[in-house]
């Protein structure tokens, strides 16, 4: 039973948090597993078939969340394989300031040692491939889907909403879905991943982290216990200069303005994003 339902993205908007959530609604089902991705594998044909057995319940929506589907141009063919497959899908798409959102995969990146320029370095880099700003892109990941569905079937929603106004934005997703919108549960009033200070590892800590020794999970990848953490780690520095931001304002400003044109959202964001809010990964991370 494949699903009906896609979260796209983007990646450190709350994907995981609205996952989980919608995963509590009786009419509802979400993947155990959170990023299935497969609209992104080589061979993704191949695994259709594993894709349907992700879904057991006969509930009206069926649904997963991977951010990697708006991930252009790493990944550009994914809403054409999505129309080919489940035409009738429905999508939601979350965003944030795209400043603050890069900022925050720059530092899950240099914290899982994906990453090692300075941040002002990284950031101002913009070739379309910068992995730091192709998710900000919004309103170019966005075209590639409404160049294959109807906008109808799309909801693009601000994190901030969902993280301010939580039963309001839940009830506004459970209409776009047809389920009850008046459904509610304790679990709404958790946050999932929560934002974090990050921290980098040396060589050892991290040849400890990657192998579950002492870590705050016995035997499973992740940080440190706290003793060794403060001595094989530092804070990760997240502050961009008054330049880069200047010139990330003036390369994401025309994405932003063009955002607002295709939904009618707001879209009222912080002007000046200094600091780093990273929210869905730990440092070390189970990939």
């Amino acid at each position: 039973m494949l699903p009906n339902l896609l979260i796209i993205g983007a990646a450190k908007c709350g994907t995981t948090s609205l996952h989980e959530y919608l995963a509590l609604h009786p009419e509802i089902e979400m993947s155990q597993q959170k990023e299935l991705a497969v609209f992104n594998a080589p061979h993704w044909r191949d695994r259709l078939d594993w894709y349907a057995a992700q879904f057991s319940a006969d509930t009206p929506v069926r649904g997963e969340s991977s951010p990697t589907y708006t991930f252009h141009p790493f990944f550009p063919s994914v809403a054409e394989r999505v129309r080919e497959v489940i035409p009738e899908t429905r999508f939601i798409y979350l965003v944030r300031d795209p400043i603050e959102r890069a900022v925050a995969n720059y530092v899950e990146m240099y914290a899982l040692k994906l990453e090692h320029r300075p941040i002002d370095v990284a950031l101002t880099d913009l070739d379309p491939a910068n992995p730091h700003l192709c998710s900000s892109r919004y309103a170019t990941q966005l075209e590639r889907y409404l160049a294959y569905f109807d906008s109808e079937r799309i909801l693009v929603l601000d994190s901030d909403d969902l993280r301010d106004r939580r039963t309001e934005v839940l009830r506004r997703v459970f209409r776009f879905l047809g389920v009850d919108p008046e459904f509610t549960s304790a679990g709404f009033e958790l946050v999932h991943n929560p934002r974090t200070v990050k921290v980098r590892y040396g060589d050892l800590g991290w040849w400890m982290a990657t192998r579950g020794l002492a870590t705050q999970r016995p035997g499973r990848k992740g940080h440190l216990i706290a003793p060794l953490k403060r001595l094989l780690s530092r804070p990760i520095e997240a502050t961009i200069s008054p330049a880069t931001q200047e010139q990330l304002r003036s390369e994401l400003g025309g994405e932003v303005e063009r955002l607002r044109s295709l939904t009618g959202l707001p879209l009222d964001w912080p002007t000046s994003p200094l600091r780093a809010t990273p929210g869905d990964a730990e440092a070390v991370a189970s990939r």
